[in-house]
């Protein structure tokens, strides 16, 4: 090697050394840091969601149109919010078990619990986004199930 390509290759190191790995290293750290805040973002999201989808269900249940309302727009942002936040891959199924859920004039306590249990077991990592639908239907029969004594 001569002279003149060590004094390249010598300042080639130390700028990858310089600049290059701490610029790497920073964008990692960045990513890591977006990640940690979606997750923070979606948790927030799947509470409020959760909260709202407990609020409509007690208003359905006393009969209180006005509360109903409320709880209704503060389910739909609380969704959407949801919706914004996760995975692409994951996103119809979500929205298929957001929409499978919502509370109905029967079954209304059995179906609240239902979509909390599942909702739940999905965000905490526990449940795939495809099983999501299919195990809400299962869990709502054997609230109904428990509700009528049997």
């Amino acid at each position: 090697m001569d002279q003149g390509l060590a004094v390249v290759l010598g300042a080639v190191v130390a700028l990858s050394g310089s600049s290059l790995i701490p610029w790497l290293r920073e964008a990692l750290a960045s990513k890591s840091l977006e990640r940690r805040a979606r997750n923070t973002r979606m948790r927030e999201a799947v509470i409020d969601l959760l909260a709202a989808n407990a609020a409509q269900g007690a208003a359905m249940t006393l009969d209180d149109d006005d509360a109903f309302s409320v709880a209704y727009t503060d389910r739909s942002r609380a969704a959407a919010r949801v919706l914004l936040e996760v995975e692409a891959a994951e996103r119809s199924a979500v929205a298929e078990l957001i929409d499978v859920a919502s509370v109905g004039v029967e079954d209304t306590g059995p179906r609240v619990r239902a979509f909390q249990s599942v909702l739940s077991a999905w965000a905490g990592g526990d449940l795939a986004a495809a099983e999501l639908v299919s195990t809400y239907r299962q869990q709502v029969e054997v609230n109904v199930q428990r509700a009528a004594g049997r």
